[in-house]
Order: structure tokens, then C-alpha cells, then sequence
């Protein structure tokens, strides 16, 4: 396994476990895993209402912030909130024969993703399929994660 590779996988079971974002509380000096964005008011945090454990020990695994005060685990990893996706944005579906199509979002509903049949958009539309949300990801590059 190559570091990529190990940062993926500890950052995936943080994320299993319930961890969505880091922090580093620059008052404290110590790096914390949090459930949910925290709000930040100077040089300090508000953990009201926010479960926090503490990751000062693996901080220097990390990967860089790819937000302003903190990392935001799930976009590091690449998972779609698919209730946040707008309608019409390019999807790629995997179909049961394996084959990757290119689709447009229509809506999200019971854990399965449904998007417009034959290429369509909401504009053109005939009708929609679903596949889980597991077969469906966003179209765009990915960056070698």
C-alpha cells in the first residue's frame, strides 16, 4: 500500500465511523475529527451540540485542508451528497452489464439515484430510471484519488 493509498483508507474509516470533517483548534494546538462543520468565531470554534474525538496523533498522515479551517473528509473522498445535487448535472451510471453511460440527475429518492433515459435532461425528458446510488457517481475529472 503506498501513502495515497493509506490516507484513503484511514480517512474512509474515519468517515465510517462518523467522522465528517478535521479541525485544527489553533488555541488549543490540537487537531480534532468532528461530526459535523463546527462554527468558528476568531481563533476559536463553537463545539456546542459537536462530537469530537481527538486525531493529534495521526495529524501528520493527513492530507493537506481542502477547505479553508478544515478538511472536509467526504469531498476528499469523493462521496456525493446525491439530496445536494442539482437537477440536469452529468452523472455516469454503471449499468448491470458493467457498461458506464453518460446520464443527467433527476432526483434522489430511497437511497437510489434516478436520472432522465437516453442522455436526456429535464428539458427533453421521456422518462427516468434508477440505479443505486453506489452505481452512480458525478461526471468530471478525478483528480488520480
Amino acid at each position: 500500500m503506498n501513502d495515497k493509498e493509506g490516507i484513503k483508507w484511514l480517512l474512509q474509516k474515519l468517515y465510517d465511523k462518523g467522522v465528517r470533517y478535521i479541525v485544527f483548534d489553533s488555541v488549543l494546538g490540537i487537531y480534532f475529527g468532528v461530526d459535523k462543520p463546527l462554527i468558528k468565531y476568531g481563533d476559536r470554534y463553537d463545539y456546542g451540540g459537536v462530537n469530537r474525538y481527538g486525531v493529534g496523533l495521526i495529524a501528520d498522515l493527513l492530507p493537506d485542508f481542502n477547505e479553508p479551517n478544515y478538511l472536509d473528509i467526504g469531498k476528499w473522498l469523493g462521496v456525493v451528497d446525491w439530496s445536494k445535487v442539482a437537477v440536469d448535472t452529468p452523472i455516469k451510471v454503471q449499468r448491470g452489464n458493467g457498461v458506464v453511460v453518460n446520464r443527467h440527475f433527476a432526483t434522489f429518492d430511497n437511497g437510489n439515484v434516478c436520472y432522465y433515459q437516453d442522455g436526456r435532461t429535464s428539458w427533453s425528458n421521456v422518462g427516468t430510471k434508477i440505479v443505486p446510488a453506489r452505481k452512480a457517481i458525478l461526471a468530471g475529472g478525478d483528480d488520480e484519488k
